[in-house]
């Protein structure tokens, strides 16, 4: 049973350049657990609402991250098989390998958020955003990868960080979700830069008064409002998106 810490009307996300609030109709109770894969339950798990919960939790960890390496702009990946995989935990296997292999390889870390994408054939292939890889090296990639061809395209700097983001959680399908019982929704290495969360009262809305932001949506939940807002930081670059897709 979770342990109550506290209650709280208001919540604070800050993540990258981009900034969350959550004003709660009723009270809310922090707890301590955290929902990071699917299981089941006695009473059901409401499918739509947990996708979207990690849909939200990969976008941040996208918008957090990117542009952390100033000198790297970061990649988007996908890595297919050569070979039919129809075994998620087999796929969640080699991905992990390939990441320590990249390891031995470059001798650094691979920083990255990936996500399982399913076809109608039922095999799956992945898809990644690399926070810390600017090489284009296909052949050097495949080799590293070993199990199929991988696809990599460089991050665009002119659309904002939040597409990119949207474009990768939006993989994360309803059909994928029904096969992830017990498994992680997505992967994402160690060392990432993790949302910073704040809960309080009405008081805590002015600490949104230090921050120079701007409103980009506004939305009227059926039990809280929420407001996102940018950072107005001219001197962060505007980082990457492929296509954008609402989440």
């Amino acid at each position: 049973m979770s342990t109550i810490k506290r209650i709280y009307t208001r919540k604070i996300i800050r993540y990258g350049n981009y900034i969350d609030y959550v004003k709660y109709y009723e009270n809310q109770y922090t707890h301590h657990s955290v929902i990071q894969s699917r299981t089941k339950s006695k009473e059901g798990t409401k499918r739509a609402d947990s996708i979207q919960r990690a849909r939200i939790s990969i976008y941040r960890l996208i918008a957090g991250n990117i542009g952390r390496h100033s000198n790297r702009q970061g990649v988007f990946a996908t890595y297919t098989f050569a070979e039919s995989m129809y075994d998620i935990s087999a796929v969640y296997s080699k991905f992990r390998e390939y990441s320590r292999r990249y390891k031995r390889h470059y001798g650094e870390k691979l920083e990255y958020v990936a996500v399982a994408e399913l076809h109608k054939s039922g095999a799956y292939h992945m898809h990644a955003v690399l926070f810390n890889v600017d090489r284009l090296d296909f052949d050097e990639h495949d080799k590293i990868w070993k199990y199929g061809r991988v696809n990599i395209k460089k991050l665009k700097t002119k659309y904002g960080a939040d597409g990119l983001a949207k474009y990768l959680s939006k993989y994360l399908s309803k059909e994928v979700f029904d096969t992830l019982i017990n498994k992680p929704l997505y992967l994402c290495s160690r060392g990432l830069i993790r949302p910073e969360v704040s809960f309080g009262d009405k008081s805590i809305d002015n600490s949104l008064s230090s921050d120079k932001v701007k409103l980009l949506t506004i939305h009227k939940g059926y039990n809280a409002l929420y407001k996102k807002f940018k950072k107005n930081d001219r001197n962060k670059s505007r980082i990457c998106r492929t296509k954008s897709r609402r989440i």
